[in-house]
C-alpha cells in the first residue's frame, strides 16, 4: 500500500452520494475480507461507513451492480475481476505524501547510513548502493531519497545509487513515473531546494528533475505478498514508513519478514514514526537517535 501518516486506514474520507444502499454486516464482513486477502489491509467494524464512501462510487458506476454483494461478485468472479480489483485498490489506498516527509530519516540516511553501507560495499567488491521504497505511492518518497542520497556528498564517484519503488497500486505508480507534481507536494520545501531539484512545466505544476529521475525505478509488487521479495535483488535501505499500520497483523508479520529477506545483512529498515512492529524486535536491532529511530539486520 502507499505512503501514507493517518491510522485511519480509510482515511482522508471523500464524500459520496447519500442515497447508496447500506453497507449491512455480512456484505462489509465480505468486502473487508476481500481486502485483507488482496492487499492485507485492516478495516475494523468502525470504519463501515468509509469503506462504503470510498467503494459507492465505484458500486454506482458498474452496470449491474446494484447491491454490495454484486460488487463483491464482481472482484471475485468473472474474467474483469482482476481489472474491478485494480479500480477498488485505488479506491481504498490512501496516497497523500509530500517531499521530504519525516526529514529526520533521510538526515540519517544521509549522515550515518549511506557511510556504513559504502564501508560493507567496499567489503564486498559491489559499487551499487541499492535503496527499497515499498509502498512508494505517488513517488514523492523514492524522488526525496534520491535527492538526499545526490546531497549528501557522501557517494564516492565510481558508485551508483539505485532506488527500486514498489506500491500495489498501479495508477499511483503511472503518477510517479510522470514525476509531475502540484504545489501540494512541496509543502515545506524551500524555494532553493525548488529550484534545484524541480522545473516548471507549461501548466505550472513541478516536474521533478531528470537527474533526480534516472536512478529511480517503479515496479507493481504487494508487500503484504510474501513472494514479492524473490523477484528482485538484494537491497541495502529499505523503506517501508506508515504502510504497515493499514495491514492486519498477519499481513504485517508477512511484510516485515519480506523486508528482512530482501535486506543484506547489517541492511536498513525505515518505518514510521507512528508504527509499532511486533514482529520486527525478532529479526532486527532497534537503532534509536535523538529524532529517529531505524531498524537494522543482525550481520553484515
Amino acid at each position: 500500500m502507499s505512503e501514507r501518516a493517518s491510522e485511519n486506514a480509510l482515511d482522508p474520507t471523500p464524500s459520496g452520494p447519500e442515497d447508496s444502499p447500506p453497507l449491512v454486516d455480512d456484505d462489509f464482513d465480505r468486502l473487508a475480507r476481500w481486502a485483507a486477502d488482496h492487499i492485507g489491509a485492516r478495516i475494523p467494524p468502525d470504519q463501515r461507513e468509509r469503506l462504503r464512501q470510498r467503494l459507492e462510487p465505484m458500486r454506482a458506476e458498474l452496470a449491474g451492480t446494484r447491491s454490495w454483494n454484486d460488487l463483491y461478485r464482481k472482484l471475485r468472479i468473472g474474467s474483469e475481476r482482476d481489472a474491478y480489483a485494480a479500480d477498488a485498490v485505488r479506491r481504498l489506498t490512501n496516497k497523500e505524501s509530500y517531499f521530504f516527509r519525516e526529514a529526520a530519516h533521510l538526515a540519517l540516511l544521509a549522515e550515518e547510513v549511506i557511510p556504513a553501507r559504502l564501508r560493507a560495499l567496499r567489503a564486498e567488491g559491489r559499487k551499487e548502493l541499492r535503496i527499497l521504497s515499498a509502498g512508494c505511492g505517488r513517488g514523492q518518497e523514492p524522488y526525496s531519497i534520491a535527492m538526499a542520497a545526490a546531497e549528501s556528498g557522501k557517494v564516492p564517484p565510481g558508485y551508483r545509487v539505485r532506488i527500486l519503488a514498489v506500491d500495489v497500486d498501479d495508477d499511483a505508480l503511472r503518477l510517479a513515473r510522470s514525476a509531475i507534481y502540484t504545489e501540494h507536494s512541496l509543502r515545506g520545501v524551500e524555494e532553493e531546494a525548488r529550484r534545484k531539484f524541480f522545473r516548471l512545466d507549461e501548466s505550472g505544476r513541478f516536474e521533478v528533475r531528470p537527474a533526480f529521475r534516472s536512478n529511480v525505478s517503479f515496479e507493481r509488487a504487494n508487500i503484504a505478498d510474501g513472494r514479492w521479495a524473490d523477484d528482485y535483488p538484494t537491497q541495502d535501505v529499505a523503506f517501508c514508513r506508515n504502510v504497515l499500520i493499514y495491514l492486519n497483523d498477519e499481513a504485517q508479520a508477512a511484510a516485515i519478514r519480506s523486508l528482512h529477506r530482501i535486506l543484506a545483512p547489517g541492511g536498513f529498515l525505515f518505518i514510521g514514526h507512528v508504527e509499532n512492529v511486533r514482529a520486527a524486535p525478532a529479526l532486527f536491532h532497534v537503532q534509536r537517535r535523538p529524532h529517529a529511530t531505524y531498524l537494522q539486520k543482525p550481520g553484515g
